[in-house]
C-alpha cells in the first residue's frame, strides 16, 4: 500500500481519487511523507480522498472539505457541511469526526505533554 500510494502521488497530472489512503499506514508516515507530497503536488493536480485521518485534510491544507452524513439508510452532504477548514461549522464537524471532538483532542494533548 505504501509503495503504491507513493507512486500514485508522483509524476502524474491526472486527478487522484482514493478511499481511505491511510489504511495500513502509520500517522508518522502520513504526516511526514504523504502530506508533504500532497501539499507540493496540489498545485498541479486535484486530489479527492475519503479519509478518517486528520493529518490528510488538516496538514494537507485541504481547500475543500465535505462531511458525509446519513439518515434512514441514505447518505447526503448538506451545504453547511462543505467548505474550507476556516468555516466554523466545517472545522467543528471535522474536529468532531476526525479528532473525536475538542475534549478528546485536548486530552490527547495533555497525555502527550504538548
Amino acid at each position: 500500500c505504501t509503495a503504491i500510494l507513493h507512486l500514485l502521488l508522483l509524476q502524474n497530472k491526472d486527478p487522484l481519487i482514493m478511499d481511505q489512503p491511510e489504511d495500513n499506514l502509520d500517522n508518522a508516515f502520513i504526516a511526514d511523507r504523504i502530506v508533504t507530497e500532497l501539499r507540493s503536488e496540489k498545485i498541479n493536480r486535484q486530489f479527492l480522498f475519503a479519509t478518517h485521518n486528520a493529518n490528510i485534510p488538516v496538514f494537507g491544507d485541504a481547500e475543500w472539505i465535505g462531511i458525509l452524513e446519513s439518515s434512514e439508510n441514505q447518505a447526503f452532504m448538506a451545504e453547511e457541511n462543505q467548505g474550507a477548514i476556516d468555516v466554523s461549522a466545517v472545522r467543528d464537524k471535522t474536529a468532531n469526526i476526525l479528532e473525536g471532538g475538542k475534549t478528546a483532542f485536548n486530552q490527547r494533548k495533555e497525555k502527550y505533554g504538548f
